[in-house]
């Protein structure tokens, strides 16, 4: 059964290979975009062909052009598969009014085979050139300017028009109150401030041009005012001025200078330095260039040049209190200019100070010093010796002078009794004396015993008695022993006498190789000798 159905299947086969293949179908273009002689076709028409089947698209590349005459056109062609259609765009618009010829080659390809033989060829004429009348640009000339009050400008106007447009143009402006202008393009400036002006086509209202009229105001000088407020100066010194201008529209801001009294000051009337003549004041006045009822004015101090005297001022100290000392006056108050006056210790030195506390008495300070302010040396005693420096003295107008000085600082020297309760006097470098009992203390610089004086100062003093005045009838007794004092705490600490008899003695006080001999009245006593 199986090989009686094999054999009929196996010649059926056969028969069907031998038939011959069909021929295949002839390629031709169905239809085509402009059509040929069509006229008046737009410029920026494109080229297309549909094939009535399907090409080979590498056939169509070189195959599908475009020509003016002998001018080949540029363009891109794409081919669409799904319609047949074949589209030459040219890459720019066509020529108006031109005969133009299409091409498709012959070598053009179907996928069965066919070719189309021959090349097919036709032309179209593009449409000829419309003219309309129109306003291309409108440009003002000049651009931005600038005027001043109730100045004109006349602004001129370039309008491109075609075909006859008519080329007028209307004239606005964005701010009357700044700037008008009228139908002739005559711009008056009115107040400070910017406009725009603008030209508008009467033809085509989308074709205008701007610009910007700035309006400035008048040159004026509003205020002058002199930057220094109380400038001073030397008699022959100087000083500068300087003013600041207030002006506007561009107006000049130089100023010049005047001297109410040379007499007194001069003044550059370009540069405002100002030099001093004489003591004084005097008005100095800035005066616009521009406007001369524009001013301002100051007054200038002309100070004499600062200096002393020293002659007059102590130098020695010799008081256990000491007030003004040394006073620097100011200058006579004719001459002006000086202002607050300071005072400084340039050189040299003063006396030292220390501080006492004898755990009975309180504590006192013995130092001098110099008052910055007043200029007055002053305080109480402290260490002897001869001082000397300078005291610098300046004032507001940047002078300076200096004082020399000379202080001999002194012992201040007191009396106190035995017991120590009361004073009994005090002694100043003169011939005055007291009497002074056995047991009595002296007092060096304000302090009752020396024990509590600061070593250094007290190991410099050494007290002693002179006996060349007078010497008591000792009965035998040497006179050394007749009183003694302690020679570093200056305490008279015994005395041999006969009887109540008075002796006068000096008090000698040596302190660094300088000595100082005060006299005193010596009253013994009745004294067994032992």
């Amino acid at each position: 059964m199986l090989k009686r159905l094999t054999i009929p299947v196996l010649i059926t086969l056969l028969v069907v290979a031998c038939q011959p293949n069909p021929a295949p179908v002839k390629l031709s273009i169905s239809s085509r975009m402009p059509a040929a002689s069509a006229a008046n076709v737009p410029v920026d028409s494109v080229v297309a062909v549909t094939f009535n089947v399907a090409i080979k698209l590498a056939t169509l590349d070189d195959n599908f052009t475009l020509s003016q005459g002998d001018t080949p056109v540029d363009g891109t062609v794409v081919y669409d598969p799904s319609t047949r259609v074949a589209t030459f765009t040219p890459t720019a618009p066509l020529l108006n009014d031109t005969v133009y010829t299409a091409t498709v080659g012959a070598a053009v390809e179907s996928h069965q085979g066919a070719r189309l033989g021959a090349d097919s060829k036709w032309s179209f004429t593009t449409a000829s050139v419309v003219i309309v009348p129109s306003v291309t640009s409108v440009t003002i000339v000049g651009g931005d300017f600038s005027l001043l009050p109730a100045e004109t400008e006349t602004l001129l106007v370039d309008v491109v028009v075609v075909d006859g447009a008519d080329a007028a143009v209307e004239w606005t402006s964005s701010d009357d109150t700044v700037a008008t202008v009228d139908a002739s393009g005559v711009v008056t400036a009115v107040a400070p401030g910017a406009a725009t002006i603008t030209a508008t086509s009467t033809f085509d209202n989308t074709k205008s041009d701007s610009v910007t009229a700035t309006v400035n105001p008048s040159p004026a000088v509003t205020a002058v005012e002199i930057d220094q407020a109380t400038p001073a100066t030397t008699v022959g010194g100087t000083v500068t001025l300087t003013a600041t201008v207030t002006a506007v529209g561009g107006a000049d801001e130089s100023v010049t200078w005047a001297s109410a009294a040379d007499a007194v000051a001069t003044v550059d009337a370009a540069s405002g330095v100002v030099t001093g003549v004489a003591s004084g004041t005097v008005t100095i006045t800035a005066t616009s260039t521009f406007d001369a009822s524009v001013s301002d004015t100051v007054d200038v101090v002309v100070a004499e040049p600062l200096s002393y005297t020293t002659s007059a001022y102590p130098t020695t100290v010799g008081a256990a209190t000491i007030d003004n000392v040394v006073s620097i006056l100011p200058p006579a108050a004719t001459s002006p200019g000086y202002g607050a006056l300071t005072y400084e210790l340039t050189s040299g030195a003063l006396p030292p100070a220390f501080v006492v506390d004898n755990g009975v008495m309180a504590p006192e300070t013995f130092e001098i010093v110099l008052d910055e302010n007043t200029g007055e040396i002053r305080g109480s005693t402290g260490w002897p010796g001869v001082f000397t420096g300078t005291v610098t003295v300046t004032d507001e107008v940047g002078q300076t002078a200096d004082l020399t000085f000379s202080i001999t600082g002194a012992l201040d020297f007191e009396v106190y009794n035995s017991e120590g309760t009361a004073t009994q006097s005090t002694f100043t470098y003169s011939n005055t004396t007291e009497t002074v009992v056995p047991g009595d203390r002296i007092r060096v610089s304000g302090v009752d015993n020396t024990l509590w004086l600061p070593a250094d100062f007290a190991s410099g003093l050494v007290f002693s008695l002179d006996f060349t005045n007078a010497l008591p009838d000792a009965g035998g007794i040497v006179p050394d022993d007749a009183f003694l004092v302690n020679a570093s705490e200056g305490v008279v600490s015994l005395g041999t006498a006969l009887d109540t008899q008075l002796w006068s003695y000096g008090l000698v006080l040596d302190y660094d190789g300088a000595s100082v001999t005060v006299p005193l009245l010596f009253e013994g006593e009745n004294y067994v000798v032992p």
